[in-house]
């Protein structure tokens, strides 16, 4: 997964008749790879995943072999032979192979053992918002730079850290950090616009819908869904758009960094060149 396309592989269980329906010219790839285009049946329980909503999939094995293959399905894929590009990504690797990424690695101690309930919550407690890991790069980007969310568009000031889902994932929920403050950003599922499409000054919070500014209280410490014996803090919500299921939500602890936040935001069209690419790659590891 990076910020231009993402990769999902699931692997085909034993037995499992995904096989069949096999079809295509066969793809060599390096390392004794062969790749096939698939458009057959997934793995019986495969999730809501990228793999299982992308048109275009292959079937990778051993060369000379009928087991032990992998499903691929990628944003990038077109069915051309620019698919050999992401696929020739792909290596054999032993069980013991070093450097392999496995799912419970990040979680266990110095002495290999896995707390599984650390697993388990690892996915949404590393920024405390319910939100997958995989789902945004290992780092923040620093600032300055500029963010485009649902039609609406902000500046990312020097020193200021932007959290956002890599770029394939779509529309999903950014935070922003400010001198240990973070404010979340989540929202919409469609490009907010303006009321008025005759008026170039119009500021977002013109899409405010009936007062939804929202003070939460803090319930103390450890709410169902905050970390244990950590306390759930107070704050402020904002709600933008006149639509009820498509609204982007702004939150921050009470102080004045999230209010002056809102002055920064703007109206931004889908070809805004601000939105093309909001940070530099070179600056932010890829």
């Amino acid at each position: 997964m990076n910020d231009d396309y993402l990769v999902a592989i699931t692997a085909i269980p034993a037995r499992d008749p995904v096989l069949r329906g096999r079809q295509g010219i066969p793809l060599p790839l390096e390392g004794g790879l062969v790749a096939y285009p698939y458009a057959g049946v997934l793995p019986s329980g495969l999730g809501e995943t990228a793999l299982a909503t992308e048109r275009v999939r292959y079937v990778v094995y051993r060369r000379g072999t009928r087991s032990g293959g992998v499903i691929v399905g990628s944003s990038a894929f077109n069915g051309t032979d620019s698919d050999r590009a992401v696929l020739s990504r792909l290596r054999l690797a032993g069980a013991g192979a070093a450097g392999c990424v496995r799912p419970l690695s990040f979680t266990s101690d110095q002495s290999g053992h896995v707390d599984v309930d650390a697993a388990r919550r690892a996915g949404f407690e590393r920024y405390g918002y319910g939100q997958s890991i995989a789902s945004y790069p290992p780092q923040p980007f620093v600032g300055p730079g500029y963010h485009c969310q649902g039609g609406i568009g902000f500046r990312v000031e020097p020193g200021e850290t932007l959290l956002r889902p890599w770029r394939p994932q779509g529309v999903g929920t950014s935070y922003l950090t400010h001198d240990g403050i973070t404010i979340k950003i989540s929202g919409p599922r469609k490009p907010l616009s303006r009321r008025d499409p005759q008026n170039p000054d119009e500021h977002p919070m013109s899409l405010l819908h009936e007062s939804r500014i929202i003070y939460y209280k803090s319930r103390g410490v450890g709410p169902s869904y905050a970390p244990a014996g950590v306390r759930e803090d107070d704050s402020w919500s904002v709600e933008l758009g006149l639509e009820e299921n498509s609204r982007m939500e702004i939150a921050f602890p009470p102080s004045i960094v999230g209010y002056r936040f809102l002055q920064r935001l703007e109206f931004v069209s889908k070809d805004d060149p601000r939105c093309g690419r909001d940070f530099s790659p070179s600056a932010n590891g890829g």
